[in-house]
């Protein structure tokens, strides 16, 4: 066999083992990304993103109900449309970029200990009174705009 010809062996062996290690990297890859995004959704689950999300919705929607133009049938096709899993979906990406792998682990850890279901169990109280005092905050601080305003003209 000729130099030239083994040095041509040689390079599409060498080609094979790099996409073959390549291949494998990208399959390992996949399988670590499908189980932290596993991770990721039984964390989600188990904090209640889904059922925060719903609420957060119904609270907004309680909002539009104010709204003179809206269409009387807005409120209910919002709802039919509205799928809590779709809200996962778009969330779990978030989460993955924010956090390593064993940070999911120990997240769950956490939110799985007494303290962490306490949390959990509190947690939709809290963000109701949460947003009743950003609306009150909101409201105080209009009005003492207002009042400066007034005084300097």
């Amino acid at each position: 066999m000729s130099k030239t010809l083994k040095l041509g062996a040689i390079a599409i062996t060498m080609l094979f083992a790099v996409n073959a290690a390549a291949q494998a990297n990208a399959a390992s890859k996949a399988k670590a990304d499908a189980s932290k995004e596993q991770k990721i959704r039984t964390l989600l689950d188990l904090v209640g993103v889904s059922k925060l999300g719903v609420q957060v919705m119904d609270a907004m929607l309680d909002q539009f109900e104010q709204l003179p133009d809206l269409p009387k049938e807005f409120i209910t096709e919002f709802k039919k449309l509205a799928k809590p899993e779709q809200l996962v979906d778009m969330i779990v990406p978030i989460y993955s970029r924010h956090f390593e792998e064993a940070d999911i682990d120990g997240l769950i850890e956490f939110y799985k200990s007494p303290v962490g279901q306490k949390f959990i169990k509190a947690q939709p109280q809290m963000t109701k009174e949460s947003m009743e005092a950003g609306q009150q905050w909101g409201e105080i601080l209009a009005r003492q705009v207002l009042q400066k305003l007034e005084t300097t003209r």
